[in-house]
C-alpha cells in the first residue's frame, strides 16, 4: 500500500507541475478543460473512498483513516516512476 500511495502521489505531483506549465500560455478554453480535469480527478478520488469496489470487503463501512505519511521517502517527485509505459511523461517538463 505504501508503494502504491507513493506512486499515486508522485504521478499527481507531476500532473500539477504539467498543469501549471500548460496554463501559463493556455487560452480560456484549454484553461477551462484543465480545470474540469482537476475536478474529475478529485471526484474520482472521492468516489473510490466510498465505493464497495474499493472499501474493505469484510466491513464496507470501515473506510481507511488518515493518509500515507512521507510518500517521497524513497523517490523524489521529479523522478519518473519505474513503469516503462508512463516514464516518458516526465520528459514533458520544461523546468
Amino acid at each position: 500500500m505504501s508503494e502504491t500511495a507513493m506512486m499515486h502521489t508522485c504521478a499527481m505531483a507531476l500532473h500539477l507541475r504539467l498543469r501549471d506549465q500548460i496554463l501559463r500560455d493556455a487560452g480560456p478554453e484549454l484553461c477551462r478543460w484543465i480545470t474540469d480535469c482537476d475536478s474529475w480527478i478529485r471526484a474520482d478520488y472521492d468516489w473510490s473512498l466510498t465505493t464497495n469496489r474499493y472499501v474493505n470487503p469484510d466491513n464496507p463501512a470501515d473506510l481507511p483513516a488518515g493518509s500515507a505519511t512521507s510518500p517521497f521517502q524513497e523517490r523524489e517527485a521529479d523522478q519518473p516512476l519505474p513503469i516503462a509505459s508512463i516514464a516518458w511523461w516526465w520528459t514533458l517538463l520544461k523546468e
